[in-house]
């Protein structure tokens, strides 16, 4: 029996990823697993042949959606309320740094998800959407990572931002605490990086996948350190560090620091959770911060008007003095 799609087009400027757009369309929830099993039983096509969740589309591409699948999916699309609204559109106000007519910056706080998922009711994305359907998202931070986060006002400025950041014309500063002393001080990092699946599926901090250096499919990822300081604390010997990502991948400053033996304090991905290393780095308070230790501190690019744009956000006010 043929099936019957209910056709869409895609309206985004520039690629997104399958799976992230029907997010988009639909609702931030919708789990990896049911777009798994429609793309793979036929039920989602792209300009009228199979696809893959991972396929990238962009503007004027045909989606066509089995029409009983798509009616189930805006069944589930959750009500807005008035009352979620305005908190989240409050909660945006409270990231704000620095705001211009086709973009702003806005400081994330590490345990915030920049994207929604399963189980997510509050995000980055959840605020922009409740502040305004032109603001997009043109980079990404980890969920456990702080700092700086650039979002485009409109349309025309997220094309500009996302070609950038494509061709590495944004210079990003990150700091970080890693446990250990760096040898030499100062140097560069080239370690390919591929993204292992391990077969349960999920977010950053579950088990499903991780990123693993891999020198024959790995792709090619360089990273640039400075050591600030170094600092005995009793048994325990951490460096605050300077890291520059001359490529964008996935963990990829994470998955380095590790690589080279000085995992970032607080990763329990890649290193070592919080605990007893964290209480040690936070001195004699006894604090144990469960918090991962990397912070997106300064952003430069050229503007639109060949301008050069620089904004260095403060650490945190948990930063180990």
């Amino acid at each position: 029996m043929a099936l019957s799609y209910r056709d869409f087009v895609c309206n985004e400027h520039f690629d997104v990823r399958l799976d992230r757009w029907l997010r988009r369309q639909f609702f931030q929830e919708l789990r990896q697993g049911e777009i798994e099993r429609a793309v793979r039983g036929g039920f989602i096509r792209v300009n009228g042949k199979r696809a893959k969740s991972s396929m990238r589309v962009s503007s004027g591409c045909k989606i066509s959606i089995e029409i009983h699948l798509s009616q189930q999916w805006e069944a589930q699309k959750p009500a807005k309320t008035q009352t979620v609204s305005q908190q989240h559109r409050d909660a945006f106000e409270t990231l704000l740094l620095r705001n211009f007519c086709d973009f702003c910056v806005i400081n994330k706080p590490a345990g915030l998800d920049v994207q929604g998922g399963r189980g997510i009711n509050a995000s980055v994305d959840h605020f922009l959407r409740a502040v305004s359907d032109e603001y997009r998202l043109v980079h990404r931070l980890d969920r456990e990572t702080s700092g700086a986060l650039i979002v485009a006002k409109t349309l025309e400025m997220a094309i500009y931002l996302t070609q950038l950041f494509r061709e590495h014309k944004v210079q990003k500063t990150y700091r970080a605490i890693v446990l250990g002393r760096l040898t030499p001080p100062s140097g560069k990092i080239c370690a390919p990086l591929l993204k292992r699946d391990s077969g349960g599926g999920g977010s950053d901090t579950c088990c499903g996948w991780s990123v693993v250096v891999d020198e024959i499919r790995g792709k090619p990822a360089e990273t640039v350190y400075r050591t600030i300081r170094c600092v005995n604390a009793g048994e325990l010997v951490w460096s605050d560090v300077e890291l520059f990502p001359r490529t964008g991948r996935k963990h990829q400053l994470r998955v380095h620091m590790a690589h080279i033996g000085t995992p970032i304090a607080g990763d329990s991905k890649y290193g070592v959770g919080g605990g007893i290393a964290n209480q040690q780095i936070f001195g004699e308070s006894g604090r144990s911060r469960k918090v991962m230790l990397l912070h997106s501190h300064s952003i430069k690019f050229k503007n639109k008007d060949g301008k050069l744009f620089s904004i260095e956000v403060p650490l945190p006010d948990y930063w180990p003095c």
